[in-house]
């Protein structure tokens, strides 16, 4: 009796440290603003998630942003910060691709623009952890898994076609050239036979050249123009790389087949946002608060800066 009254205790107090951690999708949103001002809060809101929640809470999140007074490069960042920062706090292995999904189904698409190369690089890069290799039948079963969930989630989506494209060319970026078919693979994977031939011929040409015209895609989306990129990452501030790919290859079968552990090992998840590293002893201040001294919209000669105010 003694020993199943302790069992009780314990199973009590595990269960109150859990709730302790949870919050209702409710509670979350009613922090929104917070959130897209902070990537601390952004992340600790995300860690108390459930996973349903965590996809709804991004969705609420991004929509918000996009109703925000600011210059089309500070919403640009609020958007690079908040997705980012959503994929590296994942409830789980599985709820990678389902945040992914959301991303490029709610996140405008001139946007895209930055997000699809900042993800290739930050995030998805097949070169981020050396330790672990890809064969280019492992990474083209990883970029197709994930390209199959994001096209459910964009399905009924305006620009869907156009939506999915970034999507293939964040895999592109981060394959780092390898399968030289990687493109044809992917966007054999689209429904649309117009669509196809518009991103095999036209899209994915022009925004992989030298100069990444994104025109014919922000055209066919009826979008507006591409943020500047190097005025967004001034404002959003440099994101250390997360290998986020570095276990896909376990349980994943090239010769078909679904992953049979999901799309990413436990040990991922649950990263801190903008990797907490040293403490941040060596990070320059960052914030999207116009009204801070950190504060790098402004640029040098522009009007809005006060005495004081860092300029970058």
């Amino acid at each position: 009796m003694k020993k199943l009254l302790m069992v009780g205790i314990v199973a009590a107090a595990t269960a109150a440290m859990a709730a302790d951690k949870t919050i209702s999708l409710a509670d979350a949103a009613a922090k929104i603003a917070e959130a897209v001002e902070s990537s601390d809060v952004m992340a600790s809101l995300m860690k108390q998630l459930s996973a349903a929640d965590q996809v709804a809470f991004l969705g609420k999140v991004n929509r918000a942003i996009a109703k925000q007074p600011g210059s089309q490069a500070e919403i640009a960042a609020k958007y690079i910060a908040v997705n980012s920062t959503a994929l590296r706090n994942a409830a789980s292995k599985d709820n990678i691709a389902a945040l992914l999904a959301e991303t490029f189904a709610t996140v405008p698409l001139e946007v895209l623009t930055l997000v699809n190369e900042r993800f290739a690089s930050d995030l998805f890069n097949r070169a981020a952890d050396p330790s672990k290799k890809f064969s280019d039948e492992q990474y083209t079963k990883i970029a197709s898994n994930l390209l199959q969930k994001i096209m459910q989630r964009t399905a009924n989506e305006d620009n869907a076609g156009v939506r999915n494209t970034f999507a293939v060319l964040t895999f592109l970026r981060a394959s780092n050239g390898s399968p030289a078919d990687l493109a044809e693979k992917l966007v054999a994977e689209f429904s649309d036979e117009k669509i196809k031939g518009y991103a095999l011929n036209e899209w994915i040409p022009a925004a992989m050249s030298p100069e990444k015209n994104y025109d014919p895609m922000l055209g066919a989306g009826d979008a507006g123009d591409s943020p500047d990129a190097a005025l967004v990452m001034s404002i959003a501030g440099d994101m250390s790389t997360v290998a986020l790919l570095s276990d896909l290859s376990s349980g994943i079968n090239p010769a078909g087949g679904t992953f049979a552990n999901g799309l990413f090992t436990d040990g991922l998840t649950g990263l801190p946002a903008f990797s907490e590293d040293n403490a941040r002893l060596n990070r320059i201040p960052r914030t999207l608060d116009p009204e801070k001294k950190w504060y790098g919209g402004y640029r040098r000669g522009e009007p809005g800066g006060y005495p004081g105010q860092r300029i970058y």
